[in-house]
């Protein structure tokens, strides 16, 4: 069922461009039907009361990092979809009966590969230790040595955890077991995976030369990694997150790192984002700057699909509403 005007508004977005979905909107318009893209240069921090201002005639809100609860989505009655840049939710926290009323929409599918690929670069660089032999100040010390660097076992002796074992995990795990890694893996909802062991918490964290977390951020999971499972991993062991900086506790993994519990850590997601300064000086802990979602084709995707997948949430509860209502 189509109507007349749909109107989307985009609260907060630091892509810095917004083509894909001025196309998508292009091509959802039609002649009897006109939906317009309103693009607002709010950030996660800004005031409600402008964004209630400047939106509250939206029947489709997208949002990155601003927060949407119920408060927001009362003051604003047209609004019956909301819509999330990126694979979580943990900004969109709409309950209750309000809940029933309002789609919410994010994209879990658009850089699968993306990060998949990511963290097998960061696995692999903890694995063959090329912190220390990249670094143009230790190639005279390695030079001819290879010996100096006793842990890089083969990959057959080499135990890699996955905390999380949905899309992401699933393709880490097929990536590292094609060359011969030996894999477990621990999540609550997944009794069973082909050629992965699966563990339960504790036995991950003690079982793995290098753990690498792909599970989403929620109650159970925020500051899932603290000092206490952390003092249980081998001190040869690394810890790579590619999922949610909160599923770290950033000040713990910090000072395993200071006090050598673990030896190095590879992340591309931390708390607060970005960094604070001094997470910089923290040896061994290596920084990619929330780059593992990204590809020339995964942003596109990701803005034109919100789009389409938003337009079309709404159009499916305005036809169900008129049935109802005959």
């Amino acid at each position: 069922m189509n109507h007349k005007e749909i109107n989307i508004s985009i609260i907060d977005c630091n892509h810095g461009f917004f083509t894909p979905e001025q196309e998508a909107v292009d091509e959802i318009s039609s002649d009897n039907r006109r939906v317009n893209l309103h693009i607002h240069n709010f950030s996660e921090n800004s005031n409600r009361e402008d964004i209630i201002g400047e939106c509250a005639n939206s029947d489709i809100l997208v949002v990155q990092r601003f927060k949407v609860d119920n408060l927001l989505i009362e003051r604003m009655p047209k609004c019956k979809v909301v819509a999330r840049y990126g694979v979580g939710l943990d900004n969109v926290s709409i309950v209750g009966d309000l809940r029933k009323k309002i789609e919410i929409v994010n994209f879990p599918t658009f850089c699968t590969r993306e990060v998949s690929s990511h963290a097998i670069s960061l696995i692999l660089y903890s694995y063959r230790r090329l912190d220390c032999v990249l670094s143009r100040k230790n190639l005279d010390k390695y030079w001819g040595k290879p010996d100096l660097l006793n842990e890089v076992k083969s990959p057959g002796d080499t135990t890699i955890g996955i905390i999380g074992i949905g899309r992401i995990g699933t393709l880490v795990s097929l990536g590292l077991k094609s060359m011969g890694f030996n894999v477990i893996a621990y999540d609550p909802y997944v009794n069973e995976i082909s050629e992965v062991d699966m563990v339960d918490l504790s036995e991950v964290f003690i079982k793995s030369d290098i753990l690498t977390i792909h599970c989403p951020l929620n109650e159970e999971t925020e500051g899932m990694v603290d000092i206490k499972k952390l003092n249980t991993m081998k001190k040869s062991s690394s810890l790579i997150n590619t999922s949610r900086g909160r599923v770290v506790n950033q000040k713990d993994l910090e000072l395993a790192l200071s006090e050598k519990i673990i030896r190095s850590a590879c992340i591309d997601v931390c708390d607060p984002e970005p960094p604070v300064s001094n997470t910089y000086d923290v040896e061994n802990l290596y920084i990619t700057p929330h780059v593992a979602f990204y590809s020339t084709g995964s942003l596109d995707v990701l803005k034109r699909g919100v789009i389409e997948e938003s337009v079309k949430k709404y159009d499916e509860m305005q036809s169900n509403s008129s049935r109802l209502s005959k």
